[in-house]
């Protein structure tokens, strides 16, 4: 998945953590919310730091 900025800059890219109907559901809303959203206890981040390579200046 892409990163962008409110300009639509890249800003890196990453693995999301869900697919993309749930991911469309959990955004914006706080973690503690998702086994209530989704019916069971997923990752607490849409994307993981260790799943995420952010872009270089340049």
């Amino acid at each position: 998945m892409s990163i962008r900025d409110e300009a639509g800059r890249e800003l890196g890219r990453g693995l999301i953590a869900y697919d993309s109907a749930d991911a469309e559901r959990l955004t914006g809303r706080n973690s503690g919310e998702i086994e209530m959203i989704l019916g069971y206890a997923g990752r607490a981040e849409m994307i993981h730091r260790d799943d995420l390579s952010l872009k270089g200046e340049g």
